[in-house]
């Protein structure tokens, strides 16, 4: 695939402004980030404003490095194409998401591997000799000028005729403002060797992904890899956590939660865990109620069922809102994934009047709540009680043994009972308080 490493500066600089022109699929990309910068580098230099383009250099420069593209090839340039092309949710994408074929949309993005491509070429050698060689050629155009200029001066005083100059030819006639080139060690856009520097719940495939890239000779060979690589694996934040949080209509990677201490609910969470593995299979999902006293760890019950379901997404929701779930609804439809929201701390009314068939089949919700639901969507209720003492002496212990440290055992007992006995119910806050309490108020060697 030709560069831009063995073009002219004036092959290049056109070449460069009209492959960001002809791109259709990532388009949105040039009013922000790396793209943007780039066009602007472009048509700086095209209009033969150094001083311009030397800013633009490195306003790219920062955008690569401070944008948020996902380092894993050891070139800045390649990285953003690739999280572009991969991470983003443009056009072809979300298509292949939905695995749909639209065949306009399938050219442009055959077409659009091919310019990406190519940009995938430029470095900051390359990049920065443009600079350089646009301005020797300029200051070259200008002495040109102001010798044209000498020589009709010296005609008009000598009575002769001289040569005049192409007034169509604007770039020869172009005065420009001093500038001082950059010098000394620039802004490098290579900065290691290719690797994976982050975690992603899609990196298996996506490491496949950025080999390919690395290793095809044309890019446009790829178009069905990447189309059925969005109908395996979804697009965008999809492919990057299973844990995910929506506020404000927005969706956002979070941390995997912690795993449910102890033996607490086993028979209740086997009854959930059965119901998620026959939604998994494609089977009709039963919605889930999972109530009782604040505290007992409902949250934490329903996040753990992810551990034991690795290809399902949990998408958890704290603040309500009708018109924003819909569209959430619509949005994960479009999706190949399986997907259980978690409903934390649901308002009594929040699903009222809604049925399981108003919803996608890869959907299931889980709502957390302190008593019964009132929706008769939530066909699966289960009830989370106070823990007896037993199990909650085991879970303290078995808390308090994880954290690696030393404990006078025959108070743990003693300790126990006297949360009991200052609560109205044992729930998973009161392993938490029993902990501290014998950590801190006992002797303690670390």
């Amino acid at each position: 695939m030709p560069g831009y490493r063995d073009l002219s500066a004036n092959s290049a600089i056109a070449k460069l402004k009209m492959d960001i022109t002809r791109l259709v699929i990532l388009r949105s990309e040039l009013e922000k980030g790396a793209l943007f910068h780039l066009k602007e580098f472009s048509e700086s230099l095209d209009e033969g404003n150094i001083k311009k383009s030397i800013s633009d250099y490195h306003a790219l420069a920062s955008a690569l490095i401070c944008g948020g593209y996902r380092r894993v090839s050891g070139d800045l340039i390649l990285d953003m194409i690739m999280h572009l092309l991969l991470l983003s949710e443009h056009p072809f994408a979300l298509m292949a998401a939905r695995c749909e074929m639209d065949e306009a949309l399938y050219a442009a993005m055959r077409s659009e591997l091919s310019i990406m491509q190519s940009l995938s070429t430029l470095d900051d050698e390359t990049l920065l000799r443009l600079i350089s060689d646009r301005h020797q050629d300029i200051k070259s155009k200008n002495r040109q000028f102001k010798d044209n200029a000498a020589a009709l001066a010296t005609a008009a005083w000598g009575g002769g005729t001289a040569k005049q100059i192409d007034t169509n030819d604007t770039s020869s006639v172009r005065i420009q403002i001093p500038v001082t080139l950059p010098t000394g060690e620039q802004t490098a856009l290579h900065y290691g060797e290719a690797a994976l520097r982050d975690e992603m719940v899609a990196d298996d495939a996506l490491s496949e992904m950025y080999n390919r890239f690395m290793d095809t000779d044309d890019w446009r060979a790829l178009v069905d890899v990447i189309w059925n690589f969005h109908a395996s694996y979804g697009s965008g934040v999809f492919l990057r956590s299973r844990y995910l949080a929506y506020e404000n209509g927005f969706l956002h990677a979070i941390e995997e939660p912690e795993k449910l201490p102890g033996p607490y609910a086993q028979a209740e969470y086997e009854c959930a865990l059965n119901n998620l593995v026959s939604f998994m299979r494609g089977r009709t999902p039963h919605h889930m109620a999972i109530y009782g006293p604040r505290g007992n760890g409902k949250t934490s019950f329903v996040l753990s069922l992810a551990e034991e379901l690795p290809e399902l997404r949990i998408i958890i929701i704290k603040s309500f809102d009708r018109s924003s779930f819909t569209k959430l609804m619509d949005r994960l439809s479009k999706q190949p994934l399986r997907f259980m929201i978690l409903l934390d701390d649901m308002p009594d009314d929040a699903l009222l009047g809604m049925v399981s068939s108003m919803l996608p089949k890869n959907i299931l919700i889980a709502a957390t709540m302190e008593h019964k639901p009132a929706s008769s969507l939530l066909s699966l209720e289960i009830e989370l009680g106070y823990i007896a003492f037993g199990d909650f002496a085991a879970m303290v212990e078995d808390g308090l043994n994880c954290l690696n440290m030393d404990y006078n055992e025959q108070k743990l007992l003693p300790f126990c009972e006297a949360i009991e006995k200052s609560e109205s119910g044992l729930t998973l806050s009161s392993i938490k308080k029993a902990q501290a309490a014998i950590l801190f108020k006992n002797e303690l060697t670390l």
